[in-house]
């Protein structure tokens, strides 16, 4: 029995565990420059698309996972499951998130890596690896995303799930769309966020769903929804100006020169014309 109960939990592990590798892998190929070139590449490839309607979508939805935006979705979230007596899921979301945030300032403050484009925040944010803004967003996103699904069953939980992992896509997208970050800031930072999905996933199935308790889930989840939606609508032309979307960035000034943890550069934000 107990040998059947080692291996089941070894086998919810490994992913968890080849998802840190992984993150630990890209790491360190940045701190020794080897995803220049590649990532130099893909980020040059990505910027060939860009174009003013879909600029303005990228915007919107990397505003929604602004630190502001994700911290109060975050205690929405950690306050409904408290509220409907989830003590578990709320004390472990909450070290998951904590965890998570401080992981990656750490990071970022050992690689020190610069950004595609220069100045777009302040003191460690400046930094480039890995991408807080996706890794934050996973995990704290993927709790609200694993929560709805988890009330649910059948096609309409299989919908959210598949509707999650679009929108956690696309989110990764932007930040390199709007040259915020490196592809391997965001592929890391996914890696990152799904091991910790995958660690606290067992505990957030485990809720029993009463309909009273769904309702409050519901209720909790439109209010954080709400808000973000609201970050995004108040904070969209600081947006637009910080990743300047009245200019556009022709491949000739994409090329990054070589500097901190392999990658240093930042597109010409003087070329103006169409996004």
């Amino acid at each position: 029995m107990k040998r059947t109960s080692l291996t089941g939990r070894l086998r919810q592990c490994w992913l968890p565990a080849a998802l840190l590798v992984v993150y630990s892998g890209l790491a360190i190929a940045v701190s020794q420059g080897v995803m220049a070139w590649p990532d130099s590449q893909l980020a040059d490839l990505v910027q060939t698309v860009r174009i003013a309607p879909l600029t303005e979508i990228m915007v919107a939805i990397s505003s929604f996972g602004d630190g502001r935006s994700l911290t109060a979705i975050a205690i929405i979230l950690v306050v409904t499951l408290l509220f409907v007596r989830a003590w578990w899921a709320a004390a472990l979301s909450a070290l998951a998130m904590l965890l998570t945030f401080l992981g990656v300032l750490a990071t970022k403050g050992i690689l020190v890596r610069d950004r595609p484009t220069a100045d777009l925040y302040p003191g460690v944010d400046a930094f480039s690896f890995p991408s807080g803004h996706m890794a934050n967003s996973t995990v704290i996103l993927g709790i609200a995303g694993l929560l709805l699904a988890f009330s649910l069953s059948g096609p309409a939980r299989r919908g959210v799930v598949a509707a999650g992992i679009v929108f956690l896509g696309l989110m990764g997208f932007t930040r390199i769309y709007l040259g915020a970050h490196w592809p391997s800031d965001v592929l890391a930072s996914t890696a990152l966020g799904a091991a910790v999905l995958l660690c606290i996933g067992p505990v957030l199935r485990s809720i029993d769903w009463s309909d009273a308790k769904r309702r409050s889930l519901f209720i909790g989840l439109a209010v954080a929804c709400a808000v973000g939606i609201g970050h995004v609508l108040t904070t969209f032309e600081t947006a637009r100006a910080r990743y300047g979307v009245e200019r556009s960035i022709p491949a000739a000034h994409l090329t990054p020169a070589i500097g901190r943890s392999g990658t240093r550069g930042h597109y010409d934000s003087n070329i103006q014309g169409r996004v």
